[in-house]
């Protein structure tokens, strides 16, 4: 069994590998909120015993820069505001290697790389069911970068850009809401509509946007991509983690473009506002007290 490292949360150090396992490539925090923040893409480790990625099929290998350093922002900021912790799930291989957004036949080319592909969704399971031990809904965050020329944070619910382009009232009335990822969400609130939870006053994206004034996609202030705009819906974990086939969790993806990763004063802004929004949600949506505490 894969234990956390609990002894060593609070001073939050950049990496720090799983206690009870000789693995290098996935690091986990475990945390007290039902909210799992993971880094999938920001690895920078490249073992010559784990062969590289083959090119074709649609192959990505590029690293999401930064990314590891926001999540443990994040949740280093959430813990500061409120004495609560969010569970913390990082890969620490490079991309070339392995990748974990993705089906585990189509990941890695050897069985080595598939290994840490397990180990790595073993880990998130563990964290969900330390969850759901005291919670009754949970929300799997996902963090990655993009380098769309836009340079606003695209959030990913399943739903595709097409999809993205009906009215309000359209989404409300369409299957879009048992097509997404924040199905369980929608459900609990029957009497608060689907399309405010994806882009209204109940979105994280409105709240990104309006409280923190970052231009987002899906919100109130952007409802959609344009057509012929590229556009990340969410990918493998959105779907495995999210509440789109059934359970309890709801999954969002979050890509954020380079001027938001690549500065530190970029960073500071994005997930000071990241905190003060996931906080907004597990409180008004989750059953969780994030009054801050200290």
């Amino acid at each position: 069994m894969v234990l956390p490292v609990t002894n060593q949360w609070q001073c939050l150090p950049t990496q720090v590998p799983l206690l009870d396992s000789n693995s290098k490539y996935v690091t986990y925090y475990e945390g007290t909120l039902p909210l799992i923040l993971a880094a999938p893409h920001g690895g920078r480790l490249f073992p010559t015993s784990i062969p590289d990625r083959t090119a074709g099929n649609g192959t990505v290998t590029v690293t999401d820069a930064y990314t590891k350093d926001v999540v443990l922002a994040i949740a280093k900021k959430i813990r500061e505001r409120t004495g609560e912790s969010p569970h913390v799930v990082l890969l620490q291989l490079a991309r070339t290697k392995v990748d974990v957004n993705r089906e585990k036949s189509e990941a890695s080319d050897s069985d080595a790389g598939q290994m840490v592909w397990q180990e790595y969704h073993n880990t998130i399971q563990y964290a969900l069911e330390k969850v759901n031990q005291n919670h009754n809904a949970g929300l799997f965050i996902d963090i990655h970068g993009h380098g769309h020329p836009e340079n606003w944070i695209e959030l990913g619910y399943l739903l595709d850009n097409q999809t993205l382009q009906l009215s309000d009232e359209e989404l409300d009335h369409s299957k879009a809401k048992s097509e997404a990822s924040i199905q369980n969400l929608s459900k609990r609130y029957p009497d608060i509509m689907f399309s405010s939870f994806l882009r209204g006053n109940s979105s994280l994206g409105t709240r990104l946007a309006s409280t923190h004034h970052l231009r987002t996609t899906p919100s109130k202030q952007e409802p959609n991509p344009s057509q012929i705009k590229k556009y990340f819906s969410g990918g493998y974990c959105t779907q495995a983690y999210g509440s789109r086939d059934s359970g309890d969790f709801d999954a969002i993806q979050i890509e954020l473009p380079k001027p938001l990763r690549f500065s530190a004063s970029g960073r500071d802004q994005v997930t000071t506002a990241l905190c003060e929004s996931l906080a907004w949600m597990l409180q008004t949506f989750y059953h969780v007290d994030m009054r801050a505490k200290m």
